[in-house]
């Protein structure tokens, strides 16, 4: 019996142990002591204890940062494409003016201090429940059955083959929008806020017959490698911190996301 359950037993009796005559409180105690196992003097301290309320442990410091200074945040950290927060912590005095100057965002006094007092701490524990948010789960692995089982059922099993060196070598497949994504890369600086989808229309409108559809999902990585890798150039550039280098990046332009916020 655990001491939840043996403490709600001594509640259910209590007020008949405490109304009963002195022949019935030994048989009320003696049961007592046999269901939960107390010695007899701390059964009788326990029955004759009242129990103490329940308080709720309540928090004595109030949260210095609401929901408001929060949602401003979350709003900071999309424009940065969910950066880190030690590196989003070096870009704030700069994101944040460039997006009240140009009409993106408007805060009060008290939230825009707030924000920009916070630590790199900080902001990566009030960015947590997005963060969670915006990943993706993996569907679960099948794991193949064992070879011997099925060798068991009876079911014959072939030697088990090899690509050989002399077929055909497997290649990158070509990249569709390299003829022209150094033009994509001048629009994205002139508009930095346009969205691939919209991107890709402009080009079909371009290029009749050259970009189907299908191709949106390229695009939206290309455009996000792109301005990631802008990002990071432009907080390199202001905190003395490593710059992002992409991992093949003659496939990425070059491109400045926030140029006027640089000035």
């Amino acid at each position: 019996m655990t001491h939840a359950m043996r403490m709600e037993f001594a509640n259910a009796i209590r007020g008949r142990y405490a109304a009963a005559a002195n022949k019935d409180k030994h048989r009320i105690l003696a049961e007592f002591v046999a269901a939960t196992g107390y010695h007899e003097k701390s059964a009788i301290r326990v029955l004759n204890t009242p129990p103490e309320p329940k308080r709720r442990r309540t928090r004595q410091r109030p949260s210095l940062y609401d929901e408001a200074a929060r949602g401003a945040l979350i709003v900071l950290w999309e424009a940065s494409d969910r950066i880190c927060g030690k590196r989003l912590k070096a870009l704030l005095p700069i994101l944040l003016p460039a997006l009240e100057r140009n009409g993106h965002l408007k805060l009060e006094t008290e939230i825009r201090c707030k924000i920009l007092s916070m630590s790199a701490a900080t902001i990566d524990r009030l960015l947590r429940m997005p963060r969670r948010a915006t990943l993706t789960k993996k569907p679960p692995r099948v794991v193949p059955e064992p070879r011997r089982r099925i060798k068991a059922r009876g079911v014959v099993v072939g030697p088990k083959t090899y690509r050989r060196l002399s077929d055909k070598p497997r290649g990158r497949r070509p990249d569709i929008f390299r003829h022209h994504w150094e033009e994509m890369a001048r629009c994205l600086e002139e508009q930095p806020d346009q969205t691939a989808l919209e991107l890709l229309v402009e080009f079909q409108a371009r290029y009749p017959g050259q970009y189907s559809s299908r191709q949106l999902y390229t695009l939206q990585k290309r455009v996000r490698a792109w301005r990631q890798q802008a990002v990071q150039r432009l907080i390199g550039e202001i905190s003395g911190l490593p710059p992002y280098v992409a991992s093949d990046p003659s496939r990425l332009a070059a491109g400045n996301i926030l140029d006027e916020a640089s000035r």
